[in-house]
């Protein structure tokens, strides 16, 4: 890992899992790299001493930023924040993102959806629509104009939710162990 490059901790609280990723920002790169990452699963045990040790050899402690899609996650991260890291920064507020948001209720689009936008725009040609396609706890279908506007799209059933609707409302299908998947 290059030490003077500047990193960024990336914590992303979703309903399932809480990711975070130490991040590297070199200039010739349209996107942050991921040098290290842990996914523990929400409620449970984060390894601290772990994520803390990604920071020892840099020579600035990394900014860190914190958002996702579980306000529950996110309090539980914060109130266990430990005292080797920077404190983290909150991202919440849409108004500041680098994206114009172009559907009917733009303050009900969540911030994960409008990062993953953010980053298709990095990497999609220009006058190039993009459907982005997120698959976690809900998967998410967006559309982003060929102008980097944000169209909006659709949230439906993760594999876990859906295998469990499925078992639960017909009347032969089994419940698959989604988590094999």
């Amino acid at each position: 890992m290059s030490s003077s490059a500047t990193h960024t901790l990336i914590v992303d609280a979703g309903h399932t899992r809480i990711k975070f990723a130490l991040c590297e920002h070199p200039a010739n790169e349209p996107l942050p790299l991921v040098r290290e990452h842990v996914a523990p699963m929400a409620e449970g045990a984060i390894p601290w001493d772990e994520i803390i040790t990604w920071t020892t050899d840099l020579t600035a402690p990394p900014q860190t930023l914190i958002t996702g899609s579980s306000p529950k996650s996110i309090e539980q991260v914060l109130g266990q924040w430990p005292k080797g890291l920077n404190a983290a920064r909150k991202l919440v507020d849409r108004t500041q993102l680098p994206i114009i948001i172009e559907v009917d209720a733009p303050e009900r689009v969540g911030i994960d959806r409008l990062l993953t936008a953010i980053a298709a725009n990095k990497l999609r040609a220009e006058r190039q629509t993009a459907i982005v396609v997120d698959s976690g706890t809900a998967i998410t279908v967006d559309a982003i104009g060929s102008s980097g506007i944000f169209h909006g799209g659709a949230i439906l059933p993760g594999v876990r939710m859906g295998s469990q609707a499925l078992h639960r409302y017909t009347a032969t299908l089994p419940e698959i162990d989604a988590s094999t998947l």
